[in-house]
């Protein structure tokens, strides 16, 4: 069975938070419309804390329907002003890791 597998954006172009958001928002605006189209997902802050997020609707530069703590990330609260970006992830490449494992296992194709 196939791993959903998100469109990426070349070069992880970033946008900055302009409402701060608690670790239980479910929708982020920023100061710009640089992530791909939903659903996708988008990395907030960098390092050890960064959080990964899975969004499934995106309007100009607000994303909402977010499912927070995505791939074994923790929510946070974030400030005005914390980047956001949709960079290669974690689950990116389980993604396709796995994928590329199951096509071996079941003879598929991808």
């Amino acid at each position: 069975m196939a791993v959903t597998m998100y469109p990426a954006e070349s070069g992880s172009p970033t946008a900055f938070i302009t409402v701060g958001i608690t670790a239980l928002s479910d929708s982020i605006t920023m100061d710009a419309d640089v992530l791909p189209d939903a659903p996708n997902i988008a990395t907030l802050g960098t390092g050890s804390t960064a959080e990964v997020v899975l969004y499934a609707t995106k309007v100009g530069t607000t994303i909402s329907g977010i499912t927070r703590g995505f791939s074994g990330t923790s929510a946070h609260t974030w400030p005005i002003g914390a980047a956001v970006s949709r960079r290669y992830t974690s689950y990116d490449h389980n993604a396709f890791r796995q994928n590329l494992e199951n096509k071996d296992i079941d003879g598929g194709t991808l």
